[in-house]
């Protein structure tokens, strides 16, 4: 298999992902792809692509900011890893000079990852579907350093013909937004966002600045989802005691947004709040306060924030943690 994908790649003309200038922008090193400097990757420390058994590979460096306070991977930076990685999956095995926008992302998240500076993720990607003219779908495996499956991911791919893509308004102004990342102390730091408190109402402004940027200047599809779930956890955590964990995403992306240092917000919606499932919406508006992110997440209850105020009877009377017996 991997031999029939290499002799294919060969053959094809690589173009950038979401909707790159038509010149070739990616150079293959045997079974690695040398990629330019691309901000939203380097800065959430991606590598480049290599060619695996299984489709394309792409290995993510935790940085700390990417972590929250207990160490754990914020689940919406998944995204990133896999839009970047099923992306250009998808782009290198298209035969045919094209560009491409990610229409939507789906994560289904199979446990939470603890990360440390050395710990490195890798998803692998591969085209699954192609219909020749507009529309194209990649899937991805999430694995950690031991082989454990950590998320699996769907990518579907708008194609955009050569004639229809514009050359990157910002590309040297992103380009230069690389930098380490102890510039950044937090997640919320890097993202630009004012506030981590827990609100049950939550608008949540982010920064979207170069450093957040895809090829084409625009802001990262990944990076797109990341706020959203950090604006819905947010909300989440706002609205009442128990403790939940995410176990799917799904992300569309109606319009892109300018990655030219501009606030965005994002308003998080708790669309539905039980003793074992919640449901939550996050919409990320561009500069223009139109609707360009749509997250859903789904979230399973793990536990009890605090030991007091739990409902755990169908009558709604509200009781201690500690004085479940009396509901029973």
């Amino acid at each position: 298999m991997a031999r029939a994908l290499s002799e294919a790649m060969s053959s094809a003309v690589f173009y950038g992902v979401c909707a790159m200038s038509p010149e070739p922008t990616f150079q293959r090193d045997g079974n690695r792809w040398v990629m330019p400097p691309i901000p939203a990757r380097d800065n959430c420390g991606l590598g480049d692509p290599y060619l695996t058994a299984d489709g394309l590979a792409t290995d993510m460096i935790i940085p700390r900011h990417l972590r929250d306070d207990d160490s754990m991977l914020a689940p919406g930076a998944l995204a990133v890893l896999a839009d970047s990685a099923i992306g250009f999956a998808i782009i290198t095995r298209i035969e045919r000079p094209t560009g491409m926008a990610t229409s939507h992302l789906h994560l289904d998240i199979l446990r939470p990852f603890v990360a440390t500076d050395t710990s490195v993720l890798c998803c692998t990607g591969r085209l699954v579907h192609d219909d020749g003219n507009h529309y194209a779908l990649g899937q991805g495996t999430v694995v950690d350093d031991t082989g454990r499956v950590v998320a699996t991911a769907t990518v579907g791919a708008v194609l955009i013909p050569p004639r229809m893509i514009r050359p990157p308004e910002n590309d040297g102004q992103a380009a230069n937004e690389v930098v380490t990342a102890q510039d950044w102390t937090s997640i919320h730091h890097f993202l630009g966002s004012e506030s981590a408190a827990p609100d049950s109402g939550a608008t949540t402004t982010f920064t979207s600045t170069p450093r957040l940027a895809n090829k084409s200047g625009g802001l990262h599809g990944g990076i797109g989802v990341l706020m959203g779930e950090r604006a819905m956890q947010r909300a989440l955590d706002g609205s009442g005691p128990h403790q939940f964990t995410l176990v799917e995403l799904h992300a569309t992306y109606p319009r892109p947004i300018a990655a030219t240092g501009g606030e965005v917000e994002c308003r998080a919606t708790v669309t539905y709040r039980g003793r074992q499932l919640a449901t939550v919406r996050g919409e990320l508006l561009d500069q223009r306060g139109k609707v360009a992110v749509v997250v859903d997440g789904t979230y399973i209850a793990t536990g009890y924030a605090s030991d007091t105020n739990v409902t755990l009877r169908s009558d709604d009377r509200t009781i201690a943690e500690g004085d479940r017996r009396a509901a029973d």
